[in-house]
């Protein structure tokens, strides 16, 4: 957190949404793994007024695809920013959203840094049923469970946060706490006591 630097526009700024826009951010390059057109599919079902910005590159074979749905000016993708930048960049935005899901034993434990910038960026976060990153968001109770590979489990979370104003200041309230412990700032203490036991040792 320490070494966040915002820069010159955040994602809001950048995009020039109208007012009542509602915006998820999927942070990072396009990967395998990740549910990117089940997201899409979800959009159709949701209001006009509901946008989905991706941050990162490799999202550009997604075009065709987006115009065949006809979700221009609904799908952004938006490039990379510094890495320092992320979190002050997309801090703006309405909810985070993780669309990874199992395709392989490696992403049942992975824990990704877009899943911990949404978190301190403080956005709710729609995070998939994958062992790491569930069980962290349970902790602290971050954001709501989905499949990401089911559009109406995406469209349903995202309805859910755009009509519970109550739901969302408390998962903001819990995010505020999240990203305090899940900072390098709150590792290098047990890290730093770790190592101290170890060089105290004969």
């Amino acid at each position: 957190l320490r070494l966040d630097q915002a820069p010159s526009q955040h994602i809001r700024q950048q995009l020039h949404p109208p007012p009542d826009q509602f915006l998820v951010v999927s942070v990072g390059h396009a990967k395998p793994g990740m549910a990117i057109e089940e997201m899409f599919k979800a959009l159709l079902s949701l209001p006009l007024n509901v946008h989905v910005a991706f941050l990162g590159d490799g999202y550009a074979p997604y075009d065709k695809t987006v115009q065949e749905h006809n979700l221009e000016g609904r799908v952004h993708f938006v490039l990379p920013v510094k890495p320092y930048e992320v979190v002050p960049f997309i801090r703006s935005a309405d909810a985070a959203i993780v669309l990874y899901y199992s395709k392989s034993v490696d992403y049942q434990y992975s824990l990704p840094n877009r899943f911990f910038q949404s978190i301190a960026a403080e956005l709710p976060l729609l995070y998939p049923e994958l062992a790491e990153i569930k069980r962290l968001a349970e902790l602290y109770s971050v954001g709501l469970l989905i499949d990401p590979r089911l559009p109406q489990s995406i469209s349903t979370a995202i309805e859910k946060l755009m009509r519970d104003p109550e739901r969302v200041h408390h998962l903001k309230h819990n995010l505020r706490i999240a990203k305090e412990k899940l900072s390098w700032e709150h590792e290098e203490e047990v890290l730093r006591d770790l190592l101290a036991r170890c060089l105290s040792k004969p």
